[in-house]
């Protein structure tokens, strides 16, 4: 995915990138031997701390499903927006989560996912910290598949987003695209959000 990214690979039409937030653990007991019967690439975006409200797996759980072909992304510490913090509290999130999973997995980390990942959350201020941070392709929850056009943004890359309280008829509605123009809808709210300047955004100014 990075490679097509920075377009230097080309990726036949319905190529695919399983994604999971958090660190949930059905990753590794449910998700984990479908992945491996199919082929499916996939990137678990882990919580590197441990914030309250969240069943993660320990660490060793995670090297297992690194072992079993799922590759490892950051998903910041604690889990907070970062558009909400100072530029300094948002460096060590992105900074602090990279390297505590670098050195618990012992292989680079070079892909992101923001927490909520909506516009509010990834403001151009975020993206550039994303950059600096060292990441070379940030996940949002913007609704659309990534192609040729998206892909020229690689800090704010949408994704098909599945949810666990869907129905089932949903998901093959989700995989045919069913919900990529709702991306209109995402950049029309974006438009009309005004949220309260940023700590993040004083701190830049």
């Amino acid at each position: 995915m990075e490679a097509f990214v920075a377009g230097k690979r080309q990726l036949p039409s319905g190529s695919v990138l399983v994604t999971f937030d958090d660190g949930d653990p059905s990753v590794r007991t449910v998700a984990v031997p479908i992945l491996q019967k199919y082929a499916v690439p996939s990137v678990a975006y882990i919580l590197a701390g441990r914030p309250t409200g969240f069943d993660l797996m320990s660490f060793s759980q995670i090297r297992e499903i690194q072992a079993a072909g799922v590759s490892i992304g950051s998903h910041t510490v604690s889990h907070r927006s970062l558009g909400s913090l100072s530029r300094a509290e948002a460096m060590a999130e992105l900074v602090d989560s990279r390297r505590r999973l670098e050195d618990e997995m012992g292989t680079a980390v070079h892909s992101f996912a923001y927490p909520f990942g909506t516009a509010k959350d990834m403001t151009p201020q975020v993206i550039d910290c994303v950059g600096e941070a060292g990441y070379t392709t940030g996940f949002s929850s913007l609704h659309g598949a990534i192609r040729a056009d998206t892909a020229r943004q690689p800090y704010a890359l949408p994704r098909v987003k599945v949810e666990s309280g869907d129905p089932q008829w949903l998901f093959p509605a989700l995989c045919a695209g069913a919900m990529d123009r709702w991306r209109l809808v995402d950049d029309m709210l974006t438009n009309l959000q005004k949220p309260a300047e940023s700590q993040l955004q004083k701190t830049a100014a």
